[in-house]
């Protein structure tokens, strides 16, 4: 991979923190710390820029059980709390189990949910919808594409995170319809993913090594990079956010910070 491509790689990397992360609201070093609103395992963040608001998935419970019980928060940038249940599994008219990566594309939310990406209104929360994917079983990441289609990733994981062999990436079309565009244990358990303006696809694996990838004709892995082992801690959580890097604690906090904080 070149060097550019590395650099806008690691521009966009979510970091997804394990520990309890400290703080109420602005720290010393400008880094903003969200806890104790009642996040619920929370699992990644994306930033809304034409409502200039954070979505924050909740898993809320086991990352593979299906107990309509997930959520979505709204979050603006001061860390004000705007909305902690904006989309919410427990109403009658939302499906949703255990909602992790998000995209945007137009005016609808897409999120993956562990077979299926469901779809709302992005102004609203409204649920427009779901498409399910056949033979997946951890949907993880969602990316927009530059033709407004959708990549979400599989990891191929079993409820006690062994692989399953389902490891795949899908490309949405935009009328719904879709297709594998990688498949098999090549992919190493993709999770994190991002798409170009030129319409390459960058992964990030859930795998001990932490190699990042992207794809090549044919959907197999090429340009393949290990991460550093303090990279490839962080790499199985998640990846590819912007414009601020987010930490995610597993006990319900976020914090943000710019980008290139350490």
């Amino acid at each position: 991979m070149k060097k550019s491509s590395m650099a806008i790689l690691a521009g966009m990397i979510l970091v997804v923190t394990a520990a309890l992360l400290s703080g109420g609201a602005m720290s010393q070093s400008g880094r903003l710390n969200v806890r104790g609103i009642g996040l619920q395992t929370p699992e990644s963040v994306l930033y809304d820029a034409a409502a200039d608001v954070y979505l924050v998935s909740n898993i809320n419970g086991n990352p593979t059980a299906i107990d309509d019980n997930g959520f979505i928060s709204r979050i603006a940038p001061s860390g004000k709390v705007l909305s902690l249940r904006w989309i919410d599994g427990r109403r009658g008219n939302v499906t949703l189990n255990a909602p992790k990566g998000m995209a945007i594309v137009g005016n609808t939310l897409y999120v993956s949910d562990i077979t299926a990406v469901r779809m709302f209104d992005r102004r609203t929360g409204r649920q427009r919808g779901s498409i399910a994917i056949a033979g997946s079983t951890f949907l993880n990441d969602v990316a927009a594409g530059p033709d407004r289609s959708v990549y979400v990733t599989d990891s191929g994981l079993n409820p006690d995170f062994s692989p399953n062999g389902t490891d795949a990436v899908y490309k949405i079309a935009r009328n719904g319809t879709a297709t594998a565009v990688g498949r098999g244990a090549s992919l190493k358990g993709p999770n994190g993913v991002t798409v170009l303006r030129d319409g390459r696809v960058f992964v990030v694996t859930f795998s001990q090594t932490g190699e990042t990838y992207s794809l090549g004709m044919g959907g197999q892995p090429e340009n393949v990079k290990t991460m550093p082992k303090e990279g490839a801690r962080w790499s199985r959580r998640d990846a590819f956010r912007r414009p601020f890097d987010f930490q995610l604690g597993r006990i319900g906090s976020v914090s943000r910070r710019s980008p290139g904080e350490e």
